[in-house]
């Protein structure tokens, strides 16, 4: 998956340009006690993953919408079974029918978007908040996990 282009010939590649770089940097900043790079860094990724699913399945959205609104959106029109993918290897209502179980009936999204929220807080009230290591670790650690939970739940949709 590394090194793939955003917008490509293969209409369902999710691939994200350098991931897997980008995991080595994720796994060494969490050593090295550089939570907040870590953190920004995978934030970064899911959103990514997320603009390119909503291009996949034809969902409007703008390059400046943030990941809550671009997670409200793919609700929405998968809630409304409103997506437009043609792909050959499955149907939109399946399709819709997949992000419906995986992705917020499961509570990923739920949970992605409380940790979202927890970052937003974090990263940009950093200069006033009391630094605490461990609250920045465990965001961090967190974050790794929801998106290795996203990133499976792509993989499975286009595989």
């Amino acid at each position: 998956m590394a090194g793939t282009v955003f917008y490509n010939a293969d209409k369902a590649d999710l691939a994200i340009k350098n991931r897997d770089e980008l995991m080595a940097h994720v796994e060494a900043s969490i050593t090295n006690g550089f939570y907040i790079e870590a953190t920004v860094i995978l934030h970064s990724m899911i959103e990514n993953y997320t603009y390119k699913l909503l291009h996949i399945l034809n969902i409007p959205y703008k390059a400046s919408d943030r990941l809550f609104q671009c997670m409200a959106y793919l609700k929405k029109h998968i809630d409304e079974n409103d997506i437009h993918a043609d792909l050959e290897h499955i149907s939109n209502e399946a399709v819709a029918a997949y992000f419906s179980k995986h992705l917020f009936a499961s509570g990923l999204a739920g949970a992605i978007s409380t940790w979202r929220k927890e970052r937003n807080l974090i990263i940009h009230d950093v200069a006033i908040e009391e630094l605490s290591k461990e609250r920045f670790l465990l965001l961090a650690a967190e974050g790794k996990r929801l998106f290795e939970v996203y990133e499976e739940i792509l993989k499975g949709f286009v595989s």
